[in-house]
């Protein structure tokens, strides 16, 4: 994997299904995710949801897990690895491989496209259209 990917950030507490199609839009190969995050001083699970998002259809090569909470997981081996683990052995520095532009637009496209066209009723979605079709817009791929 080329240490530029494009990615796409998800707050913790977003759904399993609103992950899931995030995954499945970007067509993404490694989900980073943490063990668990703090609220109010308490542990609150978060792989759960990852692996939640990751199950049936969904083709992921990996699962990267940030130890924070220190709570236990769910672990499917093979798929799922620990951030300690796989950074532990790495160099301090390294160069970074530069990404094709048009790449990363197109995935950048893609995944706003996808979260603009989220949600709304049917006038909604005809506006949202003509909004990505206006001169100017750079973008003139019809949705």
């Amino acid at each position: 994997m080329p240490a530029s990917v494009p990615s796409t950030p998800s707050s913790s507490g977003v759904s399993a299904q609103t992950l899931k199609l995030r995954v499945q839009d970007t067509g993404a190969k490694l989900l980073v995710t943490t063990d668990g995050q703090f609220s109010r001083g308490e542990a609150v699970p978060v792989k759960d949801n990852a692996d939640a998002a990751v199950s049936g259809e969904i083709v992921i090569e990996h699962v990267l897990v940030v130890r924070r909470t220190g709570s236990e997981v769910e672990w499917t081996e093979g798929r799922d690895i620990w951030w300690h683990e796989a950074v532990g052995s790495a160099r301090p520095e390294h160069k970074a491989e530069a990404a094709g532009l048009e790449v990363v637009m197109d995935r950048c496209v893609k995944i706003e496209r996808a979260r603009f066209l989220g949600a709304g009723a049917p006038g909604q979605l005809r506006h949202r259209r003509r909004l990505l079709q206006a001169p100017g817009s750079g973008l003139t791929t019809s949705v």
